[in-house]
């Protein structure tokens, strides 16, 4: 199970095997609690607590992760949509169901267009 600590630490979230979550964007890149707006100078501060250098190609690749989950959550869009494997490894399996990864193969990929794209993104 996932800690919860913050992405900006150094005791980041960390899966059971060890890897580095990826970091919430909300926590100190919001522009004021209850703010859903993105805080480019939040983001920005928490970037550079990582030690993490952003070129121009990184921070577009950033920016645009940003607004695909941005534009998810506004929607209210977040469906299950598993990768392969990845039900198998997952704290919420029991609220998706046990075939979620299968159910998943049979959706509609036009809605789900964000979710690959932020997939691919490296």
């Amino acid at each position: 199970m996932p800690t919860a600590a913050c992405a900006g630490r150094p005791d980041a979230a960390r899966n059971d095997d060890g890897r580095q979550q990826k970091p919430p964007a909300a926590p100190q890149c919001c522009k004021g609690e209850g703010s859903d707006e993105a805080d480019a100078d939040g983001l920005r501060a928490l970037v550079a607590g990582l030690g993490v250098v952003l070129d121009a190609r990184a921070r577009r690749l950033g920016e645009r992760a940003l607004a695909i989950v941005d534009e998810a959550v506004r929607g209210g869009f977040l469906p299950p949509a598993p990768r392969e494997g990845a039900c198998g490894v997952c704290d919420y399996r029991a609220a998706c169901g046990s075939r979620e990864e299968e159910r998943a193969l049979r959706k509609d990929a036009a809605p789900l267009a964000g979710l690959a794209e932020l997939r691919g993104i490296p």
